[in-house]
């Protein structure tokens, strides 16, 4: 199974995107994605470079049952969690089922429902095939 993240709009306040999981090339579900701006792949502010990395199962003292995107190098906990605005973020990656902008401004919506289709989906594929999956992002 792979994570595929297409970011379609930049700027200086958030990254907006589409997230498709995909399995044997069919698209299982697709989500929308937020993220903090682009800046330096800096810890805690910037969204991460584009790349291939695994994606694992995380549990923190703040979000439980989320998952983690790991091998970005000078970063780690960077997480797939529920969220609707950028600043809700500290370099993490919210998903949503819908998305609104307001003078540039993206949100997503639905977010725990598209967190909860997307733990469904990873945790049942990692249960039947005990592989990893992967994120790719371009």
């Amino acid at each position: 199974m792979k994570l595929k993240l297409f970011r379609i709009y930049k700027n200086d306040k958030c990254t907006s995107g589409m997230l498709y999981v995909i399995l044997f090339g069919i698209v299982l579900a697709k989500f929308y994605t937020l993220e903090k701006p682009w800046k330096d792949n800096k810890t805690f502010t910037s969204c991460i470079y584009p790349g291939l990395f695994k994606v694992i199962p995380f549990s923190g003292a703040k979000f439980k049952k989320v998952f983690e995107v790991s091998g970005v190098e000078g970063r780690s906990v960077i997480l797939f969690h529920p969220a609707n605005h950028v600043v809700e973020l500290k370099g993490c990656i919210a998903i949503g089922n819908k998305f609104s902008c307001d003078d540039g401004e993206y949100s997503v919506w639905e977010s725990r429902d598209a967190m909860d289709k997307l733990r469904k989906l990873i945790n049942g594929y990692r249960k039947i095939t005990r592989r990893a999956v992967y994120l790719e992002i371009v």
